[in-house]
C-alpha cells in the first residue's frame, strides 16, 4: 500500500491563486483609474504573485520527495527524492515517536536499516494510522513504541540510547 504527503492540495491552492490574481488582473484592467497607479497595483500584484507561487511549487516539489509503499517483500519509495527499496531483513528497527520541532507536537515513524540509513515520515503523511498498524503488523519485533515525548531523533547513533532506554524501562 502507496502512502505520500498531500501535494496534491496545495497543487489545488495554486490554481485557486492563480485563477484570483487572473480575475484581479482583470478588475485592475477594466476600472477607471489613472495608468501610474495601474502600473502601481501591477507591480504589487507581480510581487506577490511571484512570491506566493514558489512557496507553492517549493511545497509541490518538497512533498512529492517523500512516499513509501509497504508490501509483503518490505519497503521502497522516495525519501529527499532518492529512491529506496529495503527488503524485510534489512530493516534494524521501527520507532513510533511523538516529537516537538518548532514548538508543535508531531507523531513521527522513524525506519533505521541495517546499512546505517535512517527514514521517518510524519503524521502528516495521507493514512498515516494505517500507514503505523501496518508497520507494526508487518514488523512486530522490530517496532517499539517510545513513551516520553522526544525533541529530536534524526542522528542514527540515538537508536542505541532509545533501545537501551526500552530495555530498562521493561
Amino acid at each position: 500500500m502507496r502512502f505520500e504527503y498531500p501535494h496534491k492540495y496545495y497543487r489545488g491552492g495554486y490554481c485557486l491563486f492563480t485563477f484570483t490574481v487572473g480575475c484581479g488582473l482583470h478588475m485592475l484592467y477594466t476600472s477607471p483609474l489613472q495608468t501610474h497607479w495601474k502600473l502601481v497595483f501591477l507591480a504589487v500584484f507581480t510581487a506577490l504573485f511571484f512570491s506566493v507561487r514558489n512557496f507553492y511549487l517549493r511545497s509541490i516539489r518538497f512533498l512529492k520527495s517523500y512516499s513509501i509503499t509497504v508490501d509483503s517483500e518490505g519497503l521502497e519509495g522516495l525519501f529527499r527524492g532518492q529512491p529506496y527499496r529495503y527488503e524485510k531483513n534489512q530493516i534494524r528497527s521501527i520507532y513510533y515517536t511523538r516529537e516537538v520541532v518548532r514548538f508543535k507536537l508531531f507523531h513521527v515513524i522513524h525506519i533505521f536499516t541495517r546499512d546505517g540509513g535512517h527514514l521517518y515520515f510524519s503524521n502528516e503523511i495521507l493514512g498515516f494510522k494505517r500507514l503505523r498498524h501496518l508497520l507494526l503488523k508487518s514488523y512486530p519485533h522490530l517496532s517499539y513504541q517510545v513513551e516520553h515525548l522526544l525533541t529530536d531523533l534524526t542522528d542514527p547513533g540515538e537508536e542505541q540510547l532509545y533501545l537501551a532506554y526500552l530495555r530498562n524501562k521493561d
